[in-house]
């Protein structure tokens, strides 16, 4: 796949501000070397930031371009693109739920 050939799609990740300062972002297109992002926070150009995308984890970027809500990421190291869209696998149990059993 080419850097500038990207993959829509739609899902909600955490980007990192600043060292600790986080929100929640949309990603909406993804390609090798960067990421679509439409958030309520637009960093400037050249912001350094963090994103977390699924089964990824957290990747270093900085800010390539903005426009109205949206920005590119452009990401320090490559990436598999597909990877984000493969099902994410363990299972989540809540800390502060008891776990549910069934009675008999």
């Amino acid at each position: 796949m080419d850097e500038r050939q990207r993959q829509n799609l739609l899902l909600m990740a955490s980007l990192c501000l600043r060292g600790t300062e986080t929100c929640r972002v949309r990603v909406r297109n993804i390609s090798r070397g960067g990421v679509k992002v439409t958030g309520p926070v637009v960093p400037p150009a050249g912001a350094l930031v963090r994103i977390q995308l699924p089964n990824l984890g957290w990747l270093s970027g900085a800010v390539a371009w903005t426009g109205g809500d949206d920005f590119g990421i452009k990401l320090r190291s490559e990436i598999d693109p597909a990877a984000v869209r493969k099902p994410v696998t363990g299972a989540y149990v809540r800390p502060d739920q008891p776990e549910l059993r069934r009675v008999a």
